[in-house]
């Protein structure tokens, strides 16, 4: 800003954030190593015929770098997938959990929360009937957030 403004709704609208540290020239923000688009698609074996579906890994990487960092994800579709790596505790909302997850087929979004996980390993769980997109958001406390589109497409 070039001079003063005393109006309190248009000054320092968008604040730098920060956590007490001084000295910092770069906070921190998480890339993904795979890119921001996966595709889960279906196998096909030698012999032509088609086989399971083909799990997809999330690599995260955070800026500084963070040895052996945790973050944690929210899968905001959970319907025809599961986790498969990872580690970390999985919350899956409504009567859903691990060992439950909904179907491909179920009526509405299943929205998933994994907490302290390191890399994060997604595949189809059952008979996927039409290709879905769905969205991943990768976070860790003190980094800019990294958002994924994960395809999931038709194995029957």
């Amino acid at each position: 800003m070039l001079e003063a403004v005393p109006d309190d709704n248009v000054f320092l609208r968008y604040k730098l954030y920060g956590e007490g540290d001084r000295n910092v020239q770069n906070f921190s923000f998480i890339t993904i190593t795979g890119g921001t688009s996966v595709t889960i698609s279906k196998q096909i074996t030698s012999d032509g015929s088609s086989g399971q579906s083909v799990p997809q890994t999330i690599i995260p990487l955070v800026f500084p770098d963070v040895p052996e960092a945790t973050y944690n994800y929210k899968v905001l579709d959970m319907r025809g997938l599961r986790v498969t790596g990872g580690g970390g505790s999985v919350q899956i909302e409504g009567d859903f959990n691990a060992t439950n997850l909904p179907s491909f087929d179920y009526p509405d979004p299943v929205i998933a929360n994994i907490t302290g996980a390191g890399n994060l390993e997604l595949n189809a769980n059952g008979v996927i009937t039409s290709q879905r997109s769905i969205g991943v958001e990768v976070s860790r406390d003190g980094a800019a957030s990294a958002f994924v589109t994960v395809t999931i497409e038709a194995n029957n």
